[in-house]
């Protein structure tokens, strides 16, 4: 049986990296991205930053105390947003099976990929070397026999890593890793896992699981083995394009501001309906997607009155939905929108509907901006919305 090969990348700092980028006169100067006054919170920041202990979700005002020579700048979602979609289009050209679990980070599967690319460090190499060229960005590549160590393999040479675990090394490389390392281990199973006496991988691996599921449940206790000796068989979650098509973008910080929500749901669904015109599909349904920070995925759908492919439509009854969720009075740490009920041809009703006119005129303006952007490429031509003084200026708690 063939083994499975799965790579993950981490783009380096990612809003941080981008904003250095655009602006060349901060290389080698500390950057923080997030509010700077109040309540405010860093979002993300670069390695020059994090020399003086500082990390995201800290508060800027401790942040600045750490680091007064810090340069602080706005969260620019969109921007972070068009960056990631050049990421993804890049991994693109090198396999289908890609899984885009945030902003700057996804999943391959690259099995079936060394006949073209060669080997998998070769194509990992590969990746990095074009994104760098094409982006101006940094990014860490890890290998492995499943998901769960690729990312442990990309952290494991930050920032600008390579790094693959080969199936005979797996209880070696795991052994002397901390327990916090290990995926659904968080401050408070940490504590309680040192309450145990269980400091490293391999002390919970040879740890009695019925005594572990005592303290921790049988479920819990069963998952921690399993990833201590390096088990992990979960398949990358790709969309099928025949029956829906879906933007996600994972947040560094949880967002309580909904505007900064709605900002993120206008970009997805313009990226989402140029799709769905440039391969001639109409939608009939419209979902809102969005995940807490207890991580439950939470999702929402409406039933369109005749299929479409608009933006401004789709849009409409998107934000229909949006109104409607209180968010369960939680921050939200994923928001996302797909369309399904997907078709090739839209049927014409017999009798015009009262408004068919202005849905024609919303129509033509789509196609319009699709090919402007086209022939320019993305960031053409903004929505005023994006543009106003409305527009993501950082996330504040």
């Amino acid at each position: 049986m063939k083994n499975t090969v799965f790579l993950h990348i981490d783009m380096d700092c990612f809003y941080a990296a981008v904003e250095t980028r655009d602006k060349p006169t901060l290389k080698g100067t500390p950057v923080i991205v997030g509010g700077e006054s109040g309540r405010s919170v860093v979002s993300a920041c670069n390695y020059e930053a994090r020399k003086f202990g500082i990390h995201s979700a800290m508060p800027s005002a401790r942040a600045k105390r750490l680091c007064p020579q810090a340069v602080f700048l706005p969260v620019n979602m969109e921007k972070y947003i068009e960056v990631s979609d050049k990421v993804m289009d890049i991994l693109g050209c090198f396999t289908d099976r890609i899984e885009q679990i945030s902003v700057d980070e996804a999943f391959m599967d690259i099995s079936d990929t060394e006949q073209l690319f060669g080997p998998p460090l070769t194509l990992g190499a590969t990746i990095k070397k074009t994104i760098l060229k094409e982006l101006k960005l940094s990014s860490s590549v890890g290998i492995a026999p499943n998901k769960f160590l690729s990312k442990l393999a990309s952290e494991y040479r930050k920032p600008d890593g390579l790094f693959q675990i080969h199936p005979e090394s797996v209880l070696d490389f795991l052994a002397c890793l901390p327990v916090g390392k290990l995926w659904g281990v968080g401050q408070q199973t940490e504590k309680a896992l040192f309450k145990l006496g269980l400091h490293r991988v391999a002390d919970i691996r040879r740890y009695p699981l019925s005594v572990l599921s005592d303290k921790l449940g049988e479920t819990h206790a069963r998952h921690l083995k399993a990833l201590s000796l390096g088990q992990d068989d979960r398949s990358l979650e790709t969309v099928r394009e025949t029956l829906s098509m879906s933007r996600e973008t994972t947040f560094e910080q949880d967002v309580t501001d909904r505007e900064i929500l709605r900002k993120a749901l206008l970009h997805q669904t313009d990226s989402v309906t140029r799709r769905l015109r440039r391969e001639g599909m109409f939608c009939k349904t419209v979902t809102l997607i969005y995940r807490n920070t207890d991580f439950t995925k939470h999702t929402r759908r409406t039933t369109l009155h005749r299929p479409t492919d608009s933006t401004s439509l789709i849009h409409e009854a998107l934000e229909t939905l949006f109104r409607k969720e209180d968010f369960l009075d939680k921050p939200v740490r994923l928001i996302g929108m797909g369309v399904s009920g997907l078709q090739q041809e839209r049927p014409e009703e017999a009798q015009q509907e009262l408004f068919a006119t202005v849905e024609k005129q919303k129509k033509d303006t789509g196609k319009i901006l699709d090919k402007v952007i086209e022939k320019f490429g993305k960031g053409t031509l903004k929505r005023a919305s994006l543009l106003s003084s409305a527009v993501v200026s950082g996330i504040a708690q």
